[in-house]
């Protein structure tokens, strides 16, 4: 922009419409986008209030849903069940006082 200024000033470049088709702020533009950033559907709005609605978002979204890749299981499982162990309340085992140590000597002179 600071550039373009002296353009103007010198009839090189044209100024900026003082009145921009859609207003000061412009018109709406709604995009959905992929994962990966690539542009999937656009909507550039004619007026302010021109926008997609949910169920047109939605129905847009479910269109360009990627394909799911079926899972494959493993195949050797183990045939065993999983164990469960009962369940117990848990044991307490009485605080035990702990062992002075023996007071150390201090060196008398």
């Amino acid at each position: 922009m600071a550039r373009s200024v002296p353009l103007v000033l010198r009839g090189r470049e044209r100024p900026p419409s003082s009145r921009p088709v859609g207003g000061r702020l412009g018109l709406p533009a709604d995009f959905l986008l992929a994962a990966d950033g690539r542009v999937l559907a656009a909507h550039y709005g004619t007026h302010a209030a021109d926008h997609w609605s949910v169920e047109r978002v939605l129905a847009l979204a479910a269109e360009h849903r990627p394909a799911t890749t079926p899972t494959t299981t493993p195949t050797t499982t183990p045939a065993t069940a999983p164990t469960t162990t009962p369940a117990t309340a848990p044991t307490t085992t009485p605080a035990t006082a702990p062992t002075a140590a023996p007071a150390a000597s201090a060196d008398r002179e």
